[in-house]
Order: structure tokens, then sequence, then C-alpha cells
């Protein structure tokens, strides 16, 4: 499932999720459908939102399945009809289960059966008991059969973590085949490799740096009432009080600024100058008719407003690196442009790396 990617709203807050196939029993025809499963433990199948006790229930039930009856009509909505024939499946109900609530851990950010299982490896690595064996066993045996294969690489595959899981002189798991300690010496070296190229690996990634923020994501939501002081973060926000002289001109603030420069009227620009708020000048521009070539130049004249805001208020420029390297999450643009993909958020992340590496004396070209 991992690398399908879904998600939910709710209230304001995303809830991610990925998705796989399954068939739902529908008096004898199988119906091809999604089941959605979600960061929160929601799991949605067809028109039914359910818990993972639930889904073991229709699961049980045959309501849900991976396992059509050989000879039963297919159907995929508005696609295709099919009969079942010689019809084979790579997975039991039991293990689609341990698959979704393994996708539930690591969609909420917990360690799934895969990790359990690498850490117990570790384990056995540092501390080769008996005791760290059985709860390698255990971990192993704890991940989707399906997805035990692709613990390894692809030419050992799971190899490795059944030897390691077995003590010298019992058979291997899932073989007849009794594990020898030159086994157990093989599987050490495969992870002793593995351990060295991983870290080889990090070196070349992280190069330039961290992959990731190191610092907190910002979340900049709407005023209603009266704006903060800096420091407070609310004071990036393009709505923000703070006059911006550009193009010869002084604005209120920069959403005054923006919509002002995209009308192609004069007197029109200036009754936005003169709105009362920025919401008054958002409704002024939204009327009239805009500049040729707005909308391929518009991301620029935002950027270029927030750098002149900026630079002109010290203490605004000093919020805006005080959120260091962390993620701006906009919220309500006032534009559905900025407002789509978080654009507001990523262009106040641009302008922030652009002033922070001038401080830092970095060759960037003006």
């Amino acid at each position: 499932m991992t690398g399908r990617r879904a998600y939910r709203i709710v209230g304001e807050e995303r809830i991610d999720g990925t998705w796989r196939h399954v068939f739902i029993d529908n008096g004898g025809t199988y119906h091809l459908t999604d089941l959605v499963v979600y960061a929160d433990g929601v799991i949605q199948c067809g028109l039914e939102a359910l818990t993972l006790d639930e889904l073991r229930e229709k699961l049980e039930s045959g309501w849900i399945t991976v396992a059509p009856s050989d000879g039963a009509r297919g159907w995929a909505h508005s696609l295709a009809s099919w009969r079942f024939a010689e019809a084979r499946t790579w997975f039991s109900g039991e293990d689609l289960l341990a698959e979704v609530a393994n996708e539930i851990e690591r969609l909420a950010g917990r360690p799934t059966a895969a990790r359990q299982c690498h850490e117990a490896v570790d384990r056995v690595r540092r501390e080769p008991t008996e005791a760290n064996r059985a709860a390698l066993r255990a971990a192993y045996l704890a991940v989707p059969s399906h997805e035990r294969v692709h613990l390894g690489d692809m030419d050992v595959k799971d190899w490795p973590y059944r030897v390691l899981a077995t003590a010298v002189g019992e058979p291997l798991i899932d073989d007849d085949e009794p594990v020898t300690a030159e086994d157990h010496h093989d599987a050490l070296q495969y992870f002793a490799e593995q351990e060295r190229r991983a870290a080889q690996a990090r070196e070349r990634a992280h190069a330039d740096g961290p992959e990731t923020p190191g610092d907190q994501t910002v979340e900049l939501d709407m005023r209603m009432m009266r704006w903060p002081e800096p420091p407070s973060r609310h004071v990036l926000r393009a709505e923000y009080p703070a006059p911006v002289e550009y193009a010869g001109r002084r604005y209120p603030t920069v959403e005054h600024a923006y919509w002002a420069l995209a009308v192609r009227d004069p007197a029109t620009h200036d009754a936005v100058l003169a709105a009362a708020s920025p919401y008054e000048a958002r409704q002024i521009a939204v009327k009239a008719s805009l500049r040729d070539g707005w909308a391929v130049g518009r991301e620029a004249v935002m950027a270029a407003l927030h750098r002149a805001k900026f630079r002109q208020h010290p203490q605004l420029l000093a919020a805006l690196l005080a959120t260091g390297d962390g993620r701006i999450v906009y919220r309500g643009a006032g534009s559905a442009f900025f407002g789509a993909r978080n654009r507001m958020g990523r262009l106040l992340e641009q302008v922030r790396a652009e002033f922070a590496a001038e401080r830092a004396g970095l060759p960037v070209m003006s």
C-alpha cells in the first residue's frame, strides 16, 4: 500500500492515508473497490467507515475479501465485468488485516512491524541471547507474510532475518533445513554490510545539510481580531498592517499592494490602495480587469512585495528568520492560486532562505 497516497480533511486538519484494491461480495458478484486506510485508524471501504475490529468482522464474514471464488462474476464500476477462472491470490484475509494495521502505524508515525523487526535484529547483533532471538522471531512473524520478502534486498530477501531468528541446529522458518553456525556468520556479515552501505548513503544524502527541517512547522492562520506584535508569527501574513514602499508607491499592506498592482485601470488601482482593509481591497480588485500577463507574473510580484516588506521592517524580518528552517503552512491566502498546495507558505520559505543566505554571506544573485 505504501506509495499510494490518499487523504481526507477533518475540520482544517489533513489526515493522510493510503489505499489498495479489495473485493466486496455483493450476492455472489465480486465488486472491485478501494480500501482506504488513514493515520487516525479510520478505514474506508465503499460507503462504509470501519475500525480495525470491524474490518476483521467484514473479512471473517466474507463481505470484504481478497479471494474471489472460481466461476463467480467480477465487476468494476463503469469499467468491466468478467468471470473468475483459476483465481489466485497472493495473501490471505489475515495478511490483509495485518497490512492495514501496519499501515495505520506507519501513517501515524509509529514504528511499523518491519521497523520493529530491524530493531530486533540490532539487539541480536549486540547480544545474541536466546531471549533476543525469540523476540526477533516474534517480530519477524508479526510482519505481514507477503511483505517479509521485502525486508532484505533483491538477492537475499528475508533469509538473513529468518536465520538470525533461529537457533543453530533448529529448522529455518518456512524451511526444513537446519540453521548452521556458518549461516549465522553469513547473516551477521550481511547486516554489517547493509549498515555500512546505509551510512554511506546517509553521508551522500546529507552532503549539503539535513534532509528535513530541524525547526518546528509554523502555521499562519487568518486573524479576525487585533493583530499581535512581533515576534508573533502572524506578522508574516500578507494582510499584516506593515506599510510597503514598492514601485514608487506606498501601500498599507502587502495584500493591498498585490491587488492594486493586479488591476489594469489606474483609478481602480488607487481605489484598492485606499481601501480600508485588505479584504475590501481584494473585493474591489476581483471585480476589475487584470493587467496583461498577470497570471504568469503574479508569483514574482508577490515574492518581490514580501522582500520589500521584510527589508523595510527589520522587526518583521527577525520574526521571519526566527522560524529557522521550519515548514510554513499558510491558511486562507485570499487567492485560490496562492492557497493551492500551500504556495504562499512555500513562497515565504523561499524569501526567508534568500535573507538567511544574504546574512550568511552566501553568493546569491540579487
